[in-house]
């Protein structure tokens, strides 16, 4: 699923459906959908999936659509369940489930109009709103939603899945006004379920340090777009095993030469005595970024990420990792051959932040999704600093690790 349309496919390749989200979600017409996430419920057989939807930058009105399909195949009818945000921007929505419960973490923004007209915002806060698996599932949405309180100095929730529990950690990371700058991990225990009435939330901090990372780099098509936004240093992917959580941050490394690059910092967490390892990932001639965790079978992670020099466009990699760190094996997926095309006003692009990393629950697999620049896509040019620019768009990759 990505912005537009939902494709699915068997496993050998082969297109069985496509559908466009407008269709998909019946949303109403003069409003937008974007940031969707699928996921699936090996438990359960169900596939759930959450994405944003929107009325002029949500000034008016703004949704979260949870839809969940009614049979194992996605090809089936889903229900439609809608979690009004009335005028607060609802952004970046990522889940995780338990054996009850489905919980999204999302950022709030509140949008306004200045005195010209333009949309300008406020950031709120970060929020998890916790849903009845099994009332989503049955299409009984009575009393299926419970709202976490505003966590006013946190950034990005990430539920961690945790299917063999009743109970499901969230992580976020802390915020300041310099950015995402990390000196401790907040994990959420959200226990109970809202048709029950007993929803409860324990936080408790684990102090780490992470760098914040610098910009990525790409081959140059005009000077003021080479750099590429690696995101800050905010929490990405976590998966549980038992009683430890494994994440990935952003972060920044120093190669032989003394030359700062953006890297990552997959971080051990025992949930139980709070004790804390790690391990970089980093390339000596590349910025890496924007990194995804699963698990195959064996219990290795499967880190998915980005990565691009001023040689290489962004492209996508892997890494097989054991969990006690012993070993890491980097190997490559596809390479990009254009720069990506949305940038903010200062000229950085952004990129990369939308990979996932599941575990096939058939068989010792992982399949993996991201992005990268495609010529063969064209983007709309945008006018800026007095030229006008006709640039190359993003591609979605799917990949299947053995």
């Amino acid at each position: 699923m990505v912005h537009s349309a939902l494709r699915i496919w068997d496993k050998s390749g082969n297109e069985l459906n496509t559908l466009f989200l407008d269709d998909f979600f019946k949303h109403d017409k003069n409003h937008s959908l974007t940031d969707p996430v699928v996921i699936y419920d090996n438990n359960t057989n169900r596939w759930f999936s959450v994405i944003m939807e929107i009325s002029d930058r949500c000034i008016y009105e703004c949704f979260i659509d949870v839809a969940s399909s009614t049979t194992p195949d996605p090809n089936s009818n889903w229900n439609i369940f809608k979690v009004s945000f009335e005028d607060k921007f609802a952004d970046y929505p990522m889940v995780g489930l338990s054996k009850d419960k489905l919980v999204f973490g999302i950022n709030l923004y509140i949008k306004y109009l200045d005195n010209k007209s333009n949309i300008k915002s406020n950031y709120t806060g970060t929020e998890s709103i916790v849903l009845d698996k099994d009332a989503l599932l049955n299409n009984q949405t009575k009393k299926s939603a419970y709202f976490s309180p505003l966590y006013k100095d946190y950034f990005t929730i990430f539920p961690v899945n945790s299917l063999n529990t009743d109970c499901l950690n969230m992580e976020a990371s802390s915020f300041d006004s310099k950015g995402y700058f990390v000196n401790k991990i907040i994990l959420f225990k959200t226990c109970g379920i809202p048709s029950k009435e007993n929803v409860k939330i324990d936080m408790h901090e684990v102090p780490v340090q992470i760098i914040l990372p610098t910009n990525g780099v790409q081959p140059s098509i005009n000077s003021n777009y080479t750099e590429i936004d690696t995101g800050g240093s905010r929490p990405r992917g976590p998966v549980q095993i038992n009683d430890t959580i494994f994440t990935g941050y952003n972060t920044r490394c120093e190669n032989n030469k003394s030359e700062v690059l953006s890297c990552i910092r997959i971080i051990k967490l025992n949930t139980t005595n709070n004790s804390l390892d790690f391990k970089d990932i980093f390339l000596t001639d590349a910025h890496i970024f924007y990194p995804a965790i699963n698990t195959n079978i064996e219990g290795k992670l499967v880190v998915v990420f980005s990565m691009s020099n001023n040689r290489i466009y962004p492209s996508g990699l892997y890494a097989t990792i054991d969990q006690n760190f012993s070993s890491a094996e980097i190997k490559p997926i596809i390479q990009g051959n254009a720069n990506t095309n949305v940038f903010n006003k200062e000229g950085v692009i952004r990129f990369g932040d939308y990979f996932t990393s599941v575990n096939d629950p058939s068989n010792n697999s992982a399949w993996i999704t991201g992005e990268y620049g495609d010529k063969n896509v064209h983007a709309k040019g945008e006018e800026n600093r007095g030229e006008v620019y006709q640039l190359h768009g993003w591609s979605t990759f799917i990949a299947n690790v053995k």
